[in-house]
């Protein structure tokens, strides 16, 4: 190693220890005032700005940023309570329509036309257990999963006929206790309906409310 280079990290190693001592004292300059007068901080924009100007501009800085995490956490806030509103009223009407015996495939109209979606389906494992375990071999062990580019065969054995209209799908699996027991899919003709990372809590709301249905409806 060249002296040179031993110097450049010498310096480099004060310079850190000396950032570490003066966030440990961060009244140093208040009791050091004159220290500032011969200290001169970059500016992108041209000359050298004051401490005090460059101090404004963090603080505006980071004002900016807490008020962008702000928006973030109000429009999740919203978008939750939308989705507790929505759930909400789909309780409301699958009790009123259990009052009249209904079978499953009614609930899943009920889901279709409360959601605005181009169509619903449970596939349950006792029923048909080859494509069970297709999209078991999808979704994985995770709660849920939405995807906008759906793979086409995986449309067709779902959607037949009208597997080119399907353009987004959310796929959620329906337990009872620990196992599962069937998988619910929603399936949009809108692209943006249903993106990778959607959907989670809507999706696993939904899904409990289904596990009640295979309880008490009809086939």
């Amino acid at each position: 190693m060249s002296g040179k280079t031993r110097k450049q990290q010498n310096n480099q190693l004060d310079e850190s220890k000396i950032e570490v001592w003066l966030k440990n004292r961060p009244d140093f300059f208040m009791r050091y005032p004159d220290c500032l007068s011969s200290m001169e901080l970059p500016d992108d924009s041209g000359p050298a700005i004051s401490l005090h100007q460059y101090q404004v501009r963090v603080l505006r800085d980071e004002k900016e940023q807490l008020t962008q995490k702000l928006g973030v956490l109000v429009k999740n806030v919203k978008t939750n309570h939308k989705i507790h509103s929505d759930l909400l009223g789909l309780a409301g009407n699958m009790i009123q329509l259990a009052k009249t015996n209904a079978k499953i495939s009614e609930y899943l109209l009920l889901i279709k036309q409360n959601f605005a979606l181009f169509d619903v389906k449970l596939l349950e494992k006792a029923d048909d257990p080859d494509h069970f375990k297709q999209l078991k071999s999808v979704i994985g062990k995770r709660d849920s999963a939405c995807d906008n580019k759906p793979d086409e065969d995986l449309r067709k054995m779902l959607f037949g006929g009208d597997a080119s209209k399907v353009l987004s799908i959310a796929i959620v699996p329906v337990k009872q206790g620990k196992n599962c027991r069937a998988y619910l899919v929603l399936a949009s003709d809108d692209e943006e309906r249903f993106k990778p990372g959607m959907g989670g809590e809507f999706l696993k709301l939904l899904a409990q409310l289904v596990s009640r249905l295979l309880t008490d409806a009809k086939v």
